[in-house]
């Protein structure tokens, strides 16, 4: 007799593991092109975007600066193996989306313009929350890296001392 091969048999949390990794890129996709678009359109000064940099109060040359790190934020969150870049792209992201909300809502544009950059802040945070661990930096990989950053309060400064109620030599 010859035995059969069995199909394998699924992990219990398989079918929710899927669910999450197409969740996670469904949101990661839209954000990616949500802002290599316009980052590239910003860099061209497209007509239609320079008006609008206009309207918001901006000078030209800020299209520029806000193009090329709305492109290279794209590329961030695509790239494997570059958790705390990730990290930081995530960040920048909330912090122009909240920014162009809060510049429309100054010049008194209308609520829908508003709301478009704050439901796209949204599916930012849905593909930071939903990353896959590898693609996340751990606490353990933040006190494992490979350089240091002293600040003027760190003990190897000589300043800690006194800030935490030490004297100071």
């Amino acid at each position: 007799m010859i035995p059969t091969m069995r199909r394998r048999e699924r992990p219990i949390g398989d079918r929710s593991f899927r669910s999450r990794q197409l969740l996670y890129w469904s949101a990661t996709s839209l954000v990616a092109v949500a802002f290599a678009v316009p980052g590239v359109l910003n860099l061209l000064h497209v007509s239609h975007v320079a008006d609008d940099m206009a309207h918001l109060g901006y000078p030209r040359y800020f299209s520029t600066i806000l193009g090329t790190w709305k492109v290279l934020a794209a590329i961030a969150v695509l790239a494997p193996r570059t958790p705390r870049v990730k990290e930081w792209a995530y960040a920048g992201m909330v912090f122009d989306l909240t920014g162009a909300a809060a510049s429309r809502l100054m010049v008194g544009d209308p609520a829908v313009t508003i709301a478009i950059p704050l439901t796209i802040a949204c599916i930012v945070a849905a593909s930071w929350r939903l990353r896959p661990p590898a693609r996340r930096l751990s606490a353990e990989r933040a006190q494992n890296a490979q350089f240091s950053l002293a600040g003027p309060f760190d003990s190897s400064s000589g300043l800690s001392g006194a800030v935490r109620g030490g004297t100071y030599t």
